[in-house]
């Protein structure tokens, strides 16, 4: 899951509050709390895609802003202007998953403690993603941006008009950037402007906050042959055929 802001609301105009948001929030404590402990921090792109994501060594640097400092995110926010006690519409679903249902109440909690007030709206998953979708919200929405690719993670989420880009950002800088990439054919130079893509999201806190990689396991009789794996929450039967039993 995903926490996004909405481009537009005036709050979330300057840098410091998003980068003050980002440092409230712990992902090690969402993985504790939803994942029991098993996952991993995300960037921008999925760790799943190996060298198209920042590593964790990158993700948890002081450099970025993935990392927790509640302290340092009071004194952004102050200089901000920011009052405490700033009251910020939070949309979030009425899922009964736990993971989900942690994440949001860890997210209320983290908020609070840095001064900020978040008044929940919740709605049904489906209503949720189609506001998600759409940018039908005002301050934070708790929703997925799941993606099956590398490069999804950055057309699908990050460029203007993208189907789970719910911040609906729309940056020429960042759209020119995805366009060079997917237009790139030279995997090691496509890598390398990923990684820098990523970099200046994370440094800028684009109005979006990856919370974790779930990982997920697989397990089948030597007997079961074919079998390819596929990026997690997607098409879990992929392959199935392509598969055959050499018993």
């Amino acid at each position: 899951y995903t926490m996004f802001m909405r481009v537009g609301n005036p709050l979330f105009d300057d840098v410091r509050v998003r980068q003050a948001i980002s440092l409230g929030v712990n992902p090690q404590s969402h993985i504790d709390a939803a994942l029991d402990g098993d996952g991993l921090w995300r960037g921008p792109v999925s760790g799943q895609h190996g060298p198209y994501a920042l590593t964790q060594e990158e993700l948890k640097s002081d450099r970025f802003y993935f990392r927790y400092d509640p302290d340092e995110a009071k004194a952004l926010l102050a200089a901000a202007g920011v009052a405490p006690g700033t009251e910020i519409p939070f949309v979030a679903a009425t899922r009964p998953a736990r993971n989900y249902q942690g994440s949001v109440e860890l997210f209320i909690e983290e908020m609070k403690a840095i001064g900020l007030d978040l008044k929940v709206k919740s709605f049904d998953y489906s209503t949720m993603r189609a506001k998600q979708n759409s940018g039908d919200y005002e301050g934070f929405v708790f929703g997925a941006d799941g993606v099956a690719t590398a490069m999804s993670h950055l057309t699908v989420n990050y460029r203007t008009g993208g189907g789970k880009n719910g911040m609906q950002l729309s940056d020429p800088i960042v759209d020119e950037w995805i366009d060079r990439i997917v237009s790139t054919v030279d995997e090691d130079k496509r890598v390398k402007e990923t990684i820098a893509l990523q970099e200046y999201i994370s440094e800028n806190v684009m109005w979006k906050i990856p919370l974790a990689d779930t990982s997920w396991y697989w397990l089948s009789h030597p007997w079961v042959k074919g079998y390819l794996a596929s990026p997690a929450y997607y098409e879990i039967s992929f392959s199935f055929d392509r598969m055959w039993i050499d018993k």
